[in-house]
């Protein structure tokens, strides 16, 4: 059981007054009662969405996660495994049949589930936010839907998953497709900080065995705690090399 703090809002961006939609603000703490630690690290808070607010553009019908522990490949092995993860959401695509111009509404509600989705896939991969090194985003819109409605996920997913690690100043490398259900992703990841450091080229595959449906999107968000095990990139640059002369920016 989780225990839950007090913080609530309302639906973002709605100004109806029968949409309650209130929210809460979790800490993730396993267990039936807090375990005492002398290891301080910042722990990861996501909003939690109310499946009852009858206002959200992007009904979430399932939130499916994956988690990899990768011990050793050929070579030395490394003193701690690298985790890889993902986290995708199965969401309603409210444009599907239609041709609509302005696609900005779905922008803060987007957003807010980026960061919970974020908050979440970092819990997975052990809470504390400092371990996450690379990061990556994805979507794969259902049969009756167009690609554009995955580009949708791209600034509010990533903003979202910003937020939710606190920090991370590279861009979020980010693919998308239409598909049918059951359809796989490889999610791209690349250093938070600086998205040319080459030990950390890298992707995940993600997808969900029941989706998307043709009005469906499957919106995923992928993080890692390192970059691949004795990674060797023959000229490629490291984090060191960031700044210097001749470097890109």
């Amino acid at each position: 059981m989780s225990e839950w703090g007090s913080g609530k809002r309302g639906c973002r961006g709605h100004t109806d007054p029968t949409c309650v939609a209130l929210q809460s603000v979790a800490p993730l703490i396993v267990g039936s009662r807090p375990t005492r630690t002398t290891t301080k690290v910042r722990v990861a808070l996501y909003t939690t969405f109310n499946p009852e607010r009858h206002c959200m553009l992007f009904p979430v019908r399932k939130i499916v996660s994956l988690v990899e522990e990768i011990r050793f490949e050929h070579g030395p092995v490394p003193a701690l495994p690298l985790l890889k993860g993902a986290i995708a959401a199965v969401v309603g695509n409210p444009y599907v049949g239609q041709y609509v111009d302005d696609l900005s509404p779905a922008t803060a509600e987007l957003r807010e589930l980026g960061e919970e989705l974020g908050g979440q896939l970092i819990t997975r991969l052990g809470g504390d936010p400092s371990s996450i090194e690379s990061y990556g985003k994805g979507a794969i819109v259902g049969a009756a839907g167009e690609i554009e409605h995955g580009a949708m996920w791209h600034i509010p997913g990533g903003g979202g998953m910003r937020a939710a690690i606190g920090r991370g100043t590279s861009i979020v490398p980010s693919t998308k497709k239409v598909g049918a259900m059951g359809a796989r992703l490889d999610v791209p990841l690349t250093h938070l900080d600086w998205s040319y450091v080459g030990s950390h080229y890298d992707a995940i595959e993600m997808g969900v065995s029941d989706g998307p449906r043709p009005d469906e999107m499957v919106l995923i968000l992928a993080m890692a705690t390192g970059g691949r095990i004795n990674a060797r990139l023959a000229g490629g640059f490291t984090l060191d090399d960031q700044g210097k002369p001749g470097m890109p920016a």
